[in-house]
């Protein structure tokens, strides 16, 4: 029995089902994953890797020119804390070597903790009620309103658990404590003032483009809802922005006007919606329940290079509910259309002169968990495959919009967790990768066929993104699990053991499959340097022509994140055609410029020349 049970974790370790043309490494681990994606963070063409985890502790992994990804978050100024870098919880705790008190999170779990002898008092501000865990020379008391005060006479320990997600804790030191010997997070920071707080920023979306124009890329950060209660924790709550400045991101939140008003963002896009050439910011803030249940979205348009107006509603655009979005050039009018996918409906809302209006595009049983667009059956029209586990939808684009048909018509899976579209061979037809069921390969018909490879053994939630991690000319598969053991075992934990048992973080574990697969098929891809307020050409329409046909695609169709943006890099399989005959790229800004012919297998910079 126990051998048994041996080989079936061992498969569920490996997942995947591989080739020979396959190989996985594993980058790191990481806990309660809310988003990943890729960006390049350092403007250096090569794409790093990011995570978003709610509290805990972010990844923010740069590839180095050795090929190796480092994490680099609080080194860059990134970290949810600028007073205590590092201090979220996550697996870093701080090495206790000097006499002093030590506060840190340990996953889920706050510890108070003395080493060697040292003596400290006072009381913590928390927000519910918690469980403590006491050891060593310490005592505690209730002073009402959920507060605790506390004393250590020596060595020490105070451990507070929730028995759901995670709390803000306020802390106030008597005032003849040594701030000197008070160490917080894994970095061992010193608070400068014996009232301090550590903070739960709810991180959700990150969108990393470049705000000012500098041509460095910088990053907004939308934060959550803290469990719908963000409107009384949080009145004043804004989202984040930060600029890169010499070697790091500096905070400009507070110039920025993005006021949050209490909604809790669940995803993010950057794009020009209102066609006055800058990125704006389109925040979906629903949730499947209450309190925020049919919380408006959020359009921050930019007003110039750091400032932002809500503008939804003047938009059209202040729709309710849990959704998912898909910004789409629908009828090559040069102005985005979106695309809207609710728990009982697609939409499609169409830009007239700014103005967005709806035409109903299908019914649904639950909400979609992603949309991935393309124009797969290289027809001129973007298509959309809306991943869902009550029933994929496949939009065909046709005649300015989008005519709904079941994906088993072409050969593709009817229900999936998530998917992407991806020429992974470079043959010049786009693939369909989904999971759990893998890599469906198009064939020169048009259909699909199931290849199996890449597939899960075993359904569960995940997340996947496709990009060129070693700039070969190939996509990889970057790839995120949640830990099947903590998983089982929190389960049997909760059923059997401690059925009310305390909040713990999931494990989540991160992938790079590198692909290998040897064919003597070649490639293009192409990065796009746009104007000013809109530098990665966010809307920009690349028209490809080859002695196979032709094929077109818009900047972010290659994002595989889920609530994030940050991959505007675009892929082109060329098959056996060892040259392009012509590029065409239709500006955001309605310039249209024409490059080629050129040769094969290389990643073609292009500048719009009215870049202003």
């Amino acid at each position: 029995m126990s051998v048994w049970v041996f080989l079936k974790a061992e498969r569920v370790l490996h997942p995947l089902e591989f080739s020979e043309e396959f190989e996985l490494e594993e980058l790191a681990y990481c806990y309660d994953l809310n988003d990943m994606g890729v960006a390049d963070v350092n403007d250096d063409r090569n794409y790093d890797i990011f995570t978003l985890n709610h509290s805990n502790r972010q990844l923010l992994m740069l590839k180095g020119e050795d090929g190796a990804y480092r994490d680099r978050l609080v080194e860059l100024g990134l970290s949810q804390s600028k007073a205590f870098p590092g201090v979220e919880g996550g697996w870093e705790v701080p090495p206790i070597e000097e006499e002093g008190f030590y506060i840190y999170w340990d996953r889920g779990k706050l510890v108070l903790k003395t080493a060697f002898g040292f003596e400290v008092s006072g009381q913590v501000r928390l927000p519910r009620e918690l469980k403590f865990d006491l050891s060593g020379e310490v005592t505690m008391s209730e002073l009402g309103d959920h507060d605790i005060g506390f004393r250590f006479d020596g060595d020490g320990e105070i451990v507070i658990s929730s028995w759901e997600y995670y709390f803000l804790p306020i802390f106030e030191l008597d005032k003849d404590v040594s701030l000197k010997s008070v160490y917080v997070g894994p970095k061992r920071a010193s608070p400068t003032q014996p009232t301090f707080e550590l903070p739960e920023q709810d991180r959700h979306t990150m969108i990393w483009a470049d705000f000012d124009g500098d041509g460095r890329t910088d990053v907004h950060i939308a934060r959550g809802g803290d469990q719908g209660m963000l409107a009384d924790t949080h009145p004043d709550a804004m989202d984040e922005l930060y600029l890169f400045r010499d070697d790091a991101f500096v905070e400009v939140t507070e110039s920025t006007g993005m006021m949050k008003n209490g909604m809790p963002a669940r995803s993010a896009q950057g794009m020009d919606v209102d066609g006055d050439g800058k990125i704006d910011l389109y925040v979906v803030n629903g949730r499947a329940w209450e309190p925020n249940k049919n919380a408006p979205n959020q359009l921050f348009a930019r007003k110039d290079e750091l400032r932002f107006e809500e503008e939804a509603h003047r938009h059209g655009l202040d729709v309710p509910g849990d959704g998912v979005v898909q910004w789409i050039d629908c009828d090559n009018d040069g102005d985005m259309d979106m695309v809207w996918g609710a728990e009982d409906k697609l939409s499609l809302f169409r830009n007239v002169e700014g103005l967005y209006t709806e035409e109903r595009l299908a019914p649904l049983e639950s909400k979609p968990h992603s949309m991935t667009a393309s124009d797969f059956d290289r027809d001129g029209d973007i298509d959309i495959f809306v991943v869902s586990e009550a029933g994929n939808v496949l939009l065909l684009g046709e005649a300015g919009g989008f005519v709904p048909v079941s994906p088993d018509r072409y050969g593709l899976p009817t229900r999936s967790d998530v998917a992407n579209w991806v020429d992974y061979d470079n043959d010049g037809r786009v693939d369909l990768h989904a999971l759990p069921q893998g890599l469906f390969k198009q064939g020169e018909d048009g259909t699909f066929a199931r290849t199996g490879l890449l597939s899960l053994r075993i359904s569960r939630k995940a997340f996947c993104s496709w990009f060129d991690a070693d700039n070969d000319g190939d996509r990889d598969m970057l790839l995120a699990l949640m830990d099947p053991f903590e998983v089982a075992f929190d389960r049997i934990k909760r059923k059997f053991i401690e059925p009310d048992g305390i909040f713990k973080p999931k494990l989540w574990r991160v992938y790079l499959i590198e692909n290998n697969v040897s064919t003597k098929n070649n490639w293009l891809e192409v990065e796009l340097v746009g104007q000013r307020g809109n530098r990665p050409a966010v809307g920009a329409r690349v028209v490809l022509d080859t002695a196979d046909g032709q094929v077109q695609s818009f900047v972010c169709h290659a994002e595989g994140s889920l609530h994030s943006q940050g991959h505007y890099r675009l892929y082109f399989g060329l098959g056996e055609a060892e040259r392009y005959e012509s590029l065409k790229v239709v500006w955001p800004n309605g310039v249209v410029e024409e490059f080629g012919p050129g040769p094969a297998n290389q990643l073609l910079v292009l500048e719009n020349s009215d870049n202003s």
